[in-house]
């Protein structure tokens, strides 16, 4: 279940979604995905860590899992004005 951010409660989480200009549906889908990764890797036995915020590596490391799931949505524009997948 989504967190309630800044404390909120529940029933105001996706009001707050909405006023950031944040999808509620896709946090809800996104905060499923990382329990399904955590429980996977308590599992396994991995050690669960995050950058601290105070690191320089910090934000790198958003942008590299950012880009990492956007890379099969890179595209060029073809001379013919349309625009082609690159695999």
């Amino acid at each position: 279940q989504l967190a309630c951010p800044l404390d909120l409660g529940c029933h105001s989480v996706a009001n707050w979604c909405y006023e950031n200009f944040i999808n509620h549906r896709s946090m809800k889908s996104a905060d499923n995905v990382r329990t399904q990764l955590v429980r996977i890797m308590q599992r396994f036995g991995f050690k669960l860590c995050s950058t601290d915020f105070s690191s320089k590596d910090y934000y790198i490391n958003i942008r590299k899992a950012l880009t990492s799931g956007f890379f099969m949505h890179v595209a060029h524009l073809e001379r013919t004005g349309h625009y082609l997948t690159v695999k």
